[in-house]
């Protein structure tokens, strides 16, 4: 079987209910394509001018296995949190990204989403759209927390965050 079909083919990480078993798949497939070291090793100082030839070489098998390690992490998450991860760096931002988001699940983390959306409040001049992108942000991490808020308190938090020209 194809590695990527095997990391495809099991469940994606949606809302950290399957963070432990997820990481292990992409884990297996970067054992089973010899890049595994790309997540604890750091990225290899930049070519300069007075580079040896083994040192790009070093830089750019780390680059290219940084890259099929993001690519093999994106294909193995939902939609949205490809969109949260996708802008970072290496792939092992990635990671520890995701594991600070899913990894230890408490209820003190949760507490923080909630209050985090309950302290935004839109600055004057800001666009709405801009804010309501703020807004569902917060929410969308909240529920990933595994916290329940139903969608009236949700509304009623937007409203009363919304500045005076809404009222």
């Amino acid at each position: 079987m194809n590695p990527l079909t095997l990391l495809l083919t099991n469940n994606k990480l949606k809302n950290g209910d399957n963070f432990n078993e997820w990481r292990h798949n992409p884990d297996i497939v970067l054992q089973y394509e010899r890049i595994s070291w790309v997540l604890t090793k750091n990225e290899p100082t930049p070519p300069s001018g007075d580079s040896t030839p083994k040192q790009v070489q070093q830089h750019e098998r780390w680059q290219n296995a940084d890259k099929t390690t993001k690519c093999y992490i994106l294909a193995s998450v939902s939609g949205m949190l490809q969109k949260k991860i996708a802008c970072m760096k290496t792939a092992s931002a990635m990671v520890h990204h995701l594991h600070e988001m899913f990894g230890v699940r408490t209820r003190s983390t949760r507490v923080k989403a909630i209050q985090t959306f309950h302290n935004l409040i839109q600055k004057p001049g800001e666009p709405v759209r801009d804010y309501m992108m703020k807004v569902i942000s917060a929410i969308i991490e909240v529920e990933m927390l595994g916290a329940d808020m139903d969608a009236d308190t949700q509304m009623i938090m937007i409203i009363n965050s919304l500045n005076s020209s809404f009222q």
